[in-house]
Order: C-alpha cells, then structure tokens, then sequence
C-alpha cells in the first residue's frame, strides 16, 4: 500500500498516475493475496512431507507448455539486461539511455512545482 502513496508523490509534477494503471495495480494486489491464500496451506502440508524431487507428469496442454517456456526465457533475458545494465555493459541499458532525457524534464517540473519532500530540503540547509 505504501508504494500507492509513494507513486501518487513521485508522480504528481508528471500529471500523476493513471486511473488504468491504478486499477491494474489494485488487482495486482488482490490477485497476489489470493496466491498467498493458496500457497500457505500448500506450504504448511509440504512442511510436513519428506523433501526431495521427482518427475511428476502432469497432464498439461501443448500451447501452455511453450506458453510457460517462452515466459521463462523472457523472464530471464529480462533479468540478464538488467544486470548487464547495473554492471555498466556498453549497449545494455537500452531503454534507460533515454532516461537521462526524462530525468532532466523531470527535474525541471520538480523546480517548477518545488520538491515534493520537504524534509529532504530542510536537511541541507
């Protein structure tokens, strides 16, 4: 919940957030609670089982299979630039190159409106 009331702050010179993504957010966040409802009691049963793995063959469809996989690379792939991007490789921070762009029209509306945390200016005076 405290990440609604930071993007609301962060993002209020920018026109704020949108309805569309709010509600997004709101099922994110309900969607989430329901996985945790599930996977509690499954958590609190396999507690109590002996460890260890074995092939389970679960009926499953062809297209949610790949579907899965070509999820999993991306997921992947997603992770490795950013890495990449953290370390400092040449050609990895593709988007965020732009970012330097943004972040200078953000700074010139944070001048326009006045910081949006105030505490943060009574610091360095």
């Amino acid at each position: 919940m405290w990440d609604f009331v930071v993007e609301d702050t962060t993002r209020k010179p920018l026109g704020g957030v949108y309805s569309d993504e709010r509600v997004m957010h709101g099922l994110l966040g309900v969607l989430y609670g329901l996985f945790l409802a599930a996977l509690i009691p499954m958590l609190l049963e396999w507690r109590l089982s002996p460890s260890g793995f074995s092939p389970q063959h679960l009926p499953a469809s062809a297209w949610l299979r790949q579907s899965l996989l070509v999820m999993g690379i991306l997921a992947f792939l997603s992770g490795l630039r950013d890495l990449l991007a953290a370390c400092g490789i040449p050609g990895s921070s593709w988007p965020w190159s732009q970012a330097s762009r943004h972040s200078d029209r953000i700074a010139k509306s944070r001048s326009a409106y006045g910081n949006l945390n105030p505490t943060t200016d009574d610091k360095h005076k």
